[in-house]
C-alpha cells in the first residue's frame, strides 16, 4: 500500500514539474514573440507616423483633421495586421496629464477613446518610465480595466 502511495505522489510531483517547465518555456516563447512583434510595430510606426502632427491633436474636434484621420487609419490597419488588441498614441496635456490622441480601434468600438480623453491612472507609472527611458516591455500579465493583458509602451518623440 505504501509503495503505491509513494508512486502516486512521485507521479504527481513529476507531472507538476513537467507542467512547470512546459509553462515556463511556453511563457518565455510567448513573451519573446510579443517583444519581436512590438519592435516590428514600433519600427514601422516610427518611420510612418507624422509625429509633428501630434501637437495639433488635443480634443475630439481634432478628429476632423486629415492628419488625425490618416494616422487613425494607419494605427487601425497595423493593429489588425499585427493581431494586437489595442494600439494608440497618447501624450501629456498642458496640465501634465496623460491623454489619448489617436486610438487605433474602429470608431464604433465600445472601448474607443477620443483625443483628449484621460488615460487610466493605473498605467501612469509605466507611461512615465517610457518617457524617461525608452520602451517599457511587459514583465507579467497586468490586470487592468480592459482585462488581463500585456502592455508595452514605446515612446515616439517628435
Amino acid at each position: 500500500m505504501q509503495v503505491s502511495i509513494l508512486i502516486c505522489i512521485t507521479t504527481i510531483f513529476c507531472s507538476l514539474c513537467v507542467f512547470g517547465v512546459c509553462f515556463r518555456l511556453t511563457y518565455q516563447d510567448m513573451t519573446q514573440s510579443l517583444r519581436e512583434r512590438v519592435f516590428a510595430i514600433y519600427d514601422y510606426l516610427d518611420m510612418s507616423l507624422d509625429k509633428a502632427a501630434f501637437s495639433e491633436i488635443n480634443v475630439k474636434e481634432d478628429m476632423q483633421k486629415n492628419s488625425y484621420r490618416s494616422m487613425h487609419e494607419m494605427l487601425n490597419n497595423v493593429k489588425k495586421a499585427a493581431r494586437v488588441k489595442y494600439l494608440y498614441t497618447a501624450k501629456k496635456n498642458e496640465s501634465s496629464e496623460f491623454i489619448y490622441l489617436i486610438d487605433g480601434l474602429d470608431y464604433d468600438s465600445q472601448d474607443f477613446r477620443y483625443p483628449g480623453d484621460p488615460i487610466e491612472w493605473e498605467i501612469y507609472d509605466d507611461m512615465e518610465r517610457a518617457l524617461t527611458g525608452g520602451p517599457v516591455l511587459p514583465k507579467a500579465i497586468k490586470n487592468t480595466g480592459w482585462g488581463k493583458i500585456f502592455i508595452t509602451y514605446m515612446p515616439q518623440v517628435s
